[in-house]
């Protein structure tokens, strides 16, 4: 057998997909981590602008009713 003992093949095996499973579960975490670091700002902004829509949807009648009553 030019590949040797079956045996050797498959410990070989074993241990190479134990690599192949650590290096893509890095790169996985590394690509969450990049799409969770641009995800934050734009999540900061939309709560931000629900906030202030929030705020100007309750402001708004109290400057109407100030108004009305000049």
């Amino acid at each position: 057998m030019p590949w040797g003992r079956p045996s050797n093949a498959c410990s070989r095996l074993d241990g190479e997909l134990v690599r192949i499973a650590v290096v893509t579960e890095g790169d996985l975490d590394r690509n969450l981590k990049t799409a969770v670091a641009f995800a934050e700002p734009l999540m900061l902004f939309l709560i931000a602008g629900f906030i202030g829509t929030i705020f100007i949807g309750m402001l708004l009648p109290v400057l109407t009713m100030s108004q009305n009553i000049k």
